[in-house]
């Protein structure tokens, strides 16, 4: 719903993004958390979807290669996706898929890969982030949280900036901490 507070919330991250003071632009973006059910994909979605309202072209890439499942939202398919993009077995115009949002498409995770951290080491992934930001305006991935596995520290490395999801009032600040230095 459009007109919901959870929307308008989403609309308020963007323009603070869109805001930064930094001036620093930006592309390419990671969200992630600390640990599980954070709200990590949550908000990997809205955001995707708040800035495919307001024009902008947007990839938004489950990059969670453990346990992903953003497909089952838009109703597609995880099929071939980013691992195989990243095993250099799929390009990106083969996997892509179109969602019910205009102006926003998606990369599901593809086959569960045992080595993921090793994947995303690959020079695939220089090469896919390179290829999607000439493609979109915004490419937006939805990493797995950074204290569960070791991947998500190097998506994040990868990529412009790095969001941390956080469940207000139910994850402990300790952790919190760890995830940011993570």
């Amino acid at each position: 719903d459009s007109s919901s507070g959870f929307a308008e919330a989403y609309r308020n991250i963007r323009s603070s993004l869109l805001l930064n003071p930094s001036g620093r632009a930006f592309k390419t973006v990671t969200i992630t958390s600390s640990v599980p059910k954070e709200g990590k994909t949550t908000t990997s979605i809205n955001l995707a979807t708040s800035f495919a309202q307001t024009g902008y072209k947007v990839l938004l890439v489950d990059a969670d290669l453990h346990r992903g499942g953003v497909h089952r939202v838009f109703n597609l398919q995880a099929g071939r996706g980013f691992t195989e993009i990243l095993l250099g077995q799929a390009t990106m115009d083969q996997v892509v898929q179109h969602t019910a949002v205009e102006g926003l498409d998606f990369i599901g995770t593809g086959a569960f890969p045992d080595n993921p951290a090793e994947l995303v080491l690959r020079r695939q992934m220089k090469d896919f982030l390179a290829a999607a930001s000439e493609a979109y305006d915004l490419v937006i991935l939805d990493a797995p949280p950074v204290l569960a596995v070791s991947e998500s520290s190097v998506i994040a490395s990868q990529t412009d900036i790095a969001l941390l999801a956080i469940w207000s009032g139910r994850t402990s600040r300790k952790l919190v901490q760890v995830g940011i230095r993570q």
